[in-house]
């Protein structure tokens, strides 16, 4: 593998799978996993939110430099 591709082979409704895509984005923006379990970027995908936490929003916008000096 040469890191450049993620492979989804299951999901169980729409919602979970626009939460892995979601997740599966956030890495390829280099972000790392998050401790909050409610978060999109948690380590394991079984949680049911859909929307981006605090937590997420943080840590994508450290990574674009958007947070405040």
């Amino acid at each position: 593998p040469t890191g450049r591709e993620i492979d989804i082979y299951q999901f169980d409704n729409k919602g979970k799978l626009a939460r892995v895509l979601t997740h599966e984005f956030g890495h390829a923006l280099e972000l790392e996993h998050l401790e909050n379990s409610k978060a999109v970027m948690y380590r394991l995908n079984n949680g049911v939110n859909e929307k981006l936490t605090i937590d997420d929003i943080l840590a994508l916008k450290k990574r674009c430099n958007l947070l405040a000096q």
